[in-house]
Order: structure tokens, then sequence, then C-alpha cells
């Protein structure tokens, strides 16, 4: 399953981490992975692109965490974007995404 976790703070996104494997089919042909992974690199263009000087990306194998530096309105934004995208997926396929999102 794919974990993916939003931490908020003062209801407002401060960070984002996203791991797993959906196990939906094998790798290679797993749709759900896919649809997240396209969703998760075009998130990580937006936050370069719009953003870049406030958030920190590190992207290894299996993990992506990204955490805003700074209380920009626009950091707010680009995360809510992102996790109701993510959300997209997990209506149509919910046995194989977890999101979650805790206040911190």
């Amino acid at each position: 399953m794919v974990l993916i976790t939003f931490l908020k703070e003062n209801d407002k996104f401060k960070s984002l981490s996203i791991t797993g494997h959906s196990q939906f089919d094998d790798i290679g042909s797993d749709i759900v992975c896919a649809g997240i992974s396209a969703i998760a690199f075009g998130a990580l263009n937006g936050f370069n692109e719009l953003a870049e000087e406030n958030f920190d990306i590190k992207v290894s194998d299996n993990l992506i965490e990204v955490e805003a530096l700074n209380d920009a309105c626009i950091n707010d934004k680009l995360f809510s974007f992102t996790y109701y995208q993510f959300n997209t997926v997990f209506v149509q396929y919910p046995n194989y995404i977890n999101i979650k999102v805790r206040e911190v």
C-alpha cells in the first residue's frame, strides 16, 4: 500500500511524505502507482517552478519528502492542490492508497 502523509500546523500544510507500493499489479504495470507517481512528480515540478526557495525536497528510492521552509501563502495552496489530486486516486482505489493528515 502507498502511504501518503501530510502534516499540518495551525491548519496549514507543512510537509508531505510518500512511501510504499500499491500492490495493485506488478511493478511496471501498476496503474495506481503510475497515477500516484504522475501526481507526485507533477507536484514536485510545481513546488520547484513556483516556489523553489520555499521547500526542502528529498527524493530517494521509495520515498519522497517535501517540507515547507516558511509560511508563504503559496505553500499551503500547492500542498492543498496535491492533497486533492491524491484524494482523487484514493476515491477510486481505496484499498491501495492510504492518505493521512496529521496536525502537529
